[in-house]
């Protein structure tokens, strides 16, 4: 039925490719993460601009009055 090589081939080929779809997804994963851990940052990053800026605005006010 199937030729001698075929199971070889399969005992070969299905191992690499279970590893590379497993590296496709931790890739994917880590990207994930890295870009949530990005947004995390620039979140942070906003939040302390946004209180410098307010902190420039009560001394602009200050100032005007």
């Amino acid at each position: 039925m199937f030729p001698p090589w075929k199971p070889y081939v399969l005992s070969v080929i299905f191992p690499l490719f279970i590893l590379s779809w497993v590296l496709c997804v931790a890739l994917f994963i880590a990207k994930l993460a890295m870009s949530i851990f990005v947004v995390l940052m620039a979140i942070q990053n906003v939040h302390s601009v946004t209180k410098v800026l307010m902190g420039y605005c009560l001394v602009l006010q200050v100032r005007i009055y």
